[in-house]
C-alpha cells in the first residue's frame, strides 16, 4: 500500500503470536483517551533505532487519518492526506476480507 506519505508492507498470517496480541491489548488497556497505544519490539543486541512499532489499524486510522486538531497546519495536512490514505485503507480492508483463513 503506497500513498504520498506512506509505504506499508502488509503481511498476512493465519494467526498472529499470542504474545503480540497480548502486548497490543495491554497497551490499549493502559492508554488514556489522548494516548496512542503502541507496542515497541526490540531485538537483543540491536540498535534501538531499529525497533519496530506496532499498532492496531483502527488506532492508526483514528490518529493519522481521522484526527484533525484545531491547528491550521494540521487541518491543511490532513486535508491533503485523508483522501489518499482513507481510500487506500478502505481498499486494503476489502482485499483482506477476501483472504481465506
Amino acid at each position: 500500500m503506497v500513498t504520498n506519505w506512506l509505504s506499508a508492507e502488509v503481511k498476512h498470517r493465519r494467526k498472529l503470536p499470542d504474545w503480540l496480541q497480548a502486548a497490543i491489548g495491554q497497551a490499549a488497556r493502559h492508554s488514556g483517551p489522548e494516548q496512542l497505544p503502541v507496542v515497541v519490539l526490540h531485538e537483543h543486541g540491536q540498535q534501538h533505532n531499529d525497533n519496530l512499532v506496532v499498532m492496531r489499524l483502527a488506532d492508526f486510522r483514528a490518529w493519522f487519518v481521522s484526527r484533525v486538531d484545531d491547528d491550521p497546519t494540521d487541518k491543511a495536512m490532513h486535508a491533503d492526506l485523508n483522501g489518499d490514505i482513507a481510500a487506500e485503507l478502505d481498499r486494503y480492508q476489502e482485499v483482506c476480507a477476501g483472504w481465506e483463513y
